[in-house]
């Protein structure tokens, strides 16, 4: 789809970030220890070039929003020593789906 292509491309603020293996290593480590220090259950992650998934059980008083905030937040962190800010200055999108699984046979 040439169009859907080209205007997702006109969007980009700066090019394109892609997490090669050197960043996913800081990203897995950083995502342990967040998960440590929180206290929350990490149960897995997935890095890919582009994005990432996570799976963490966490006490009812942290919303799933925040969780990802923190994720990200302290990723960000970690890639910014090696690395420096991105040219857009971020290394994630606003936002990203950050949804409860439903019951435990989900997990």
């Amino acid at each position: 789809m040439p169009e859907l292509r080209e205007s997702a491309r006109k969007l980009l603020k700066a090019p394109p970030i892609f997490l090669d293996l050197a960043k996913a290593k800081v990203i897995c480590a950083q995502f342990q220890e967040t998960a440590t220090y929180r206290q929350w259950d990490m149960h897995g992650f997935s890095i890919m070039a582009n994005h990432f998934h996570i799976i963490v059980t966490a006490s009812d008083k942290f919303p799933s929003t925040s969780i990802l905030g923190d994720f990200k937040s302290y990723a960000s962190r970690a890639l910014d020593r090696p690395w420096g800010k991105p040219p857009n200055g971020t290394w994630w999108t606003e936002s990203g789906s950050h949804r409860p699984l439903p019951n435990e046979k989900a997990l």
